[in-house]
């Protein structure tokens, strides 16, 4: 009698395909969030030109008695120091803000997700998730 074994070909076991799945989404995801990240970050500015930051102002033209004639800008803008401002006004902003702001160290993952719920739910885009940290950059 002669033996006849066919060949076997090797098949996969259901764990063995789950894990290949598994390591290929995982791997297909690091690559996806690799390039958001890099291509969210072409537009952020650096630190060093936020701390030199100059925001265009109005120009004032003047007479000859040194009184103002005329505005002239693109945006009506004035420049007030901090030390200006009445202390509630800071305080107001970061209130209306980021009433969490002093809470999270730049991104406020409940508010995301609570944006997220609430937007999903009323079918708009009614409510944002950005921090102050967020909004500057």
């Amino acid at each position: 009698m002669q033996n006849t074994t066919q060949p076997t070909i090797r098949t996969w076991t259901h764990v063995q395909l789950t894990f290949f799945l598994l390591a290929i989404g995982l791997i297909l995801t690091l690559a996806l969030g690799g390039a958001l990240y890099i291509f969210i970050s072409l537009d952020i500015p650096s630190i060093g030109a936020l701390k030199n930051y100059r925001p265009a102002t109005t120009s004032i033209i003047y007479d000859a008695e040194k009184q103002p004639i005329t505005h002239v800008s693109r945006e009506n803008r004035t420049l007030v120091p901090l030390s200006a401002m009445p202390e509630v006004l800071p305080q107001a902003f970061i209130a209306a803000e980021d009433s969490r702001f002093y809470q999270h160290s730049g991104v406020d993952a409940w508010s995301i997700i609570r944006a997220l719920i609430h937007n999903i739910r009323s079918g708009e885009r009614g409510q944002g998730g950005s921090t102050i940290t967020q909004q500057v950059a």
